[in-house]
């Protein structure tokens, strides 16, 4: 007999000591408890427009962790009905459902019945993998038993529910919410809460979006569960039966912005990397104005459609089908920059028509030749070197010899229109003004001017600047443009103004970069120039248009109609427009930018502004007028035919007034007294 329970014991002993080194060898490679404490759920990240607005998402999954005393009861206690009735009682692990489960598979010789608890499925789905195997299903309760002997049940189930999987990509009770019924989970009826506690058994098989039918019959099952177990009365149970099952409209992952998106995630992956982005649950405010997005958008798209049309183009962007991944797409294109003037904040960006079709970014990533656009610059330069707006420059054939070649640059209408001031050779682009100007200036002198104002592409140092022969990118156009509309200060572009952590803390401030690089006088001189452009030059097809405000602007084209381009500008906002195709060729003949870009540019400003006051450019101090003659550029006589008011920084006004038709007055009046003296001698002989 003592020999049996020696042996009992031994067999005992043995026993408990291979359990227990069978246990620690499970454990060996489970992650010590501590690390849930540590456990950080993937969070999205959100980019806000300047008015708060919800851009875009970043995300890996799509979760927004709510705290478990915002979530109504009722919801709490349907789940656990469903999910795991012993949840309030068990230790982790349901044993009578094991024994229940083994039983049920054993008769059926297959797996049909689960008895993982509400822990069970916690330690699964974060710590292991979903493999069909005992080894796991041990090491699944051996970490349930450690979670339970940490956590209250009420710690356990608010991980559970906001760690969930609710299908279409959304994990958590909050984003299931927020995606089947555009609700915050506070705020579900109970007809809503049955259907979502009806998903996470099979998301696929219970979606409502994939079996409406099959989900509504589940949700009704929940509602009868809850009735059984006294969490709802039967009245409310027939009630919400009764309610028909109405599902927010699947929508696809919006971007209304989404050059503008791709610049930001460049920037942030950068600095912060991109786990941080898409599981970090940052928040991005950004300086995009979603508005005027959507109306830049619709602009562009509609403005290119319309040029489709009236240049009959062969390939248009309706009847395109992308195949395969191409670096250049054969229809028409289009880019557009609005920034804010005194900040620099990049309120608009469309980098082309379709971001599925190109990812190319044509505002920022392409370099085109200007054209005309690239005038303004050497025009400063001039202004600021001692010319004035009413100096007279002759618009007349040039010959300049260029490294053993002679170069014979003319206007777009091959016309010459003789002596005229600086004023109107800007706002009528003249090439052969702008090339005796730069011949003056000096090329090395306007390429200067032109890097401090804005522009960092290359720029060489050959007379044909003048035209814009050298290629940049519409983003540094404007930039560049917005100096003088700054009244002389540069303002680097910004498009983040602070990165927020999940917990509120500004892991990144944005810093507003200015330099002030013009004088006010001189950049304001510049302004009122280009104002010109638009009130009689080659942007008044904008006023036309309906479009009335003060406003200063150029338009661009290169000979070869290659490029189409105008940038103009209010007080607060400048907005730049490119047209043209990625592979360098002719969008048509004649399609200048006044034609192609100045429309889509019209339209933009008048939608944004409209009932938004009319703003006008401050005069600054140091600014003087005097009345001129149109034909001397001096100060304006009585006897000037043609006369006009314009404006000087004080002390380089004319001083001297026209003596040309001083001259052939004093010509005429001389001839008048000698008449008289005749018709006196004449008078006195008759007399006589």
């Amino acid at each position: 007999m003592r020999y049996r329970y020696h042996i009992l014991l031994i067999g005992i002993f043995f026993t408990t000591g291979f359990f227990y080194s069978f246990v620690r060898w499970l454990k060996t490679d489970l992650p010590p408890i501590e690390a849930l404490e540590r456990y950080e759920h993937s969070i999205v990240s959100k980019v806000y427009d300047i008015n708060d607005n919800v851009v875009y998402e970043f995300y890996e999954e799509k979760r927004f962790p709510v705290p478990l005393k915002k979530v109504p009861p009722c919801f709490v206690d349907a789940f656990i009905s469903m999910e795991d009735r012993r949840f309030r009682k068990h230790w982790g692990v349901n044993v009578y459902a094991v024994a229940r489960a083994a039983f049920v598979n054993l008769r059926a010789k297959r797996i049909v019945l689960g008895a993982s608890t509400i822990t069970q499925q916690l330690a699964r789905n974060l710590f292991l993998t979903r493999e069909k195997s005992i080894i796991r299903k041990l090491k699944e309760a051996i970490l349930a038993v450690e979670i339970e002997r940490v956590y209250s049940k009420d710690e356990i189930l608010e991980m559970y529910l906001n760690q969930i999987y609710f299908g279409n990509g959304v994990y958590g009770i909050e984003a299931a919410s927020g995606l089947y019924f555009g609700k915050k989970i506070s705020d579900l009826k109970l007809e809503e809460i049955a259907t979502l506690v009806s998903i996470p058994k099979s998301p696929l098989i219970y979606s409502p979006y994939n079996n409406p039918d099959l989900a509504k019959k589940r949700r009704n099952l929940v509602l009868d569960v809850m009735a059984s177990c006294g969490v709802i009365s039967t009245d409310e149970d027939e009630f919400a039966k009764s309610e028909p099952m109405i599902i927010q409209p699947k929508a696809l992952r919006p971007n209304e912005a989404p050059y503008f998106i791709e610049e930001v995630r460049k920037e942030l992956e950068t600095r912060f990397g991109s786990e941080f982005l898409y599981r970090g649950g940052i928040s991005i405010y950004a300086t995009l104005d979603l508005d005027l997005q959507r109306i830049a958008n619709r602009v562009v798209e509609e403005g290119i459609e319309k040029l489709e049309e009236r240049f009959r183009l062969d390939v248009k962007k309706e009847d395109f089908v992308l195949d395969t991944l191409m670096e250049a797409i054969p229809y028409l294109q289009g880019a557009l920059v609005a920034l804010d003037v005194s900040s620099g904040y990049l309120k608009a960006l469309v980098g082309g028509r379709d971001f599925v079709h190109s990812q190319f970014n044509r505002a920022i990533q392409a370099q085109r030749q200007a054209g005309s656009s690239f005038k303004p610059f050497v025009f400063t330069a001039a202004i600021d070197n001692g010319f004035t707006p009413s100096y007279q420059i002759l618009d007349a054939p040039i010959v300049v010899e260029v490294s053993d070649t002679i170069w014979r640059p003319t206007n777009y209408d091959e016309k010459f229109k003789g002596l005229m001031s600086l004023r109107r050779g800007l706002a009528l682009s003249r090439n052969l003004v702008a090339i005796r100007l730069i011949r003056s200036v000096g090329v090395h002198t306007v390429a200067e001017y032109a890097k401090r104002m804005g522009i960092e592409s290359q720029l060489l140092d050959v007379y044909s600047l003048a035209l814009g022969s050298c290629e940049v990118n519409l983003l540094e156009l404007v930039n560049g443009y917005e100096t003088i509309a700054n009244y002389g200060v540069k303002v680097r572009p910004t498009m983040i103004l602070r990165v927020v952590d999940k917990d509120g803390k500004i892991i990144y401030q944005s810093e507003t970069m200015r330099e002030k690089v013009l004088s006010p006088q001189i950049a304001y001189i510049m302004t009122n120039m280009m104002e010109s452009v638009f009130n009689y030059g080659t942007a008044w097809a904008a006023r036309a248009n309906g479009f009335t405000r003060p406003a200063a602007g150029k338009t661009g084209t290169t000979n070869d109609f290659t490029d189409a381009w105008f940038i103009g500008y209010i007080p607060s906002l400048i907005c730049g427009v490119w047209v043209g195709f990625d592979e360098r060729k002719e969008i048509a003949e004649h399609a200048v930018g006044a034609k192609v870009a100045l429309p889509i540019w019209t339209e933009f400003m008048k939608e944004t502004l409209e009932d938004k006051p009319v703003e006008h450019f401050v005069v600054p101090p140091g600014i003087v007028k005097r009345k001129i003659c149109k034909q001397t550029g001096l100060l304006a006589t009585e006897s000037c035919p043609k006369v006009t008011e314009e404006i000087f920084i004080a002390g380089t006004q004319p001083i001297d007034s026209c003596s040309f038709h001083r001259l052939r007055l004093d010509d005429i009046k001389k001839g008048d007294r000698i008449f008289e003296e005749i018709d006196k001698e004449i008078l006195k002989k008759e007399e006589i």
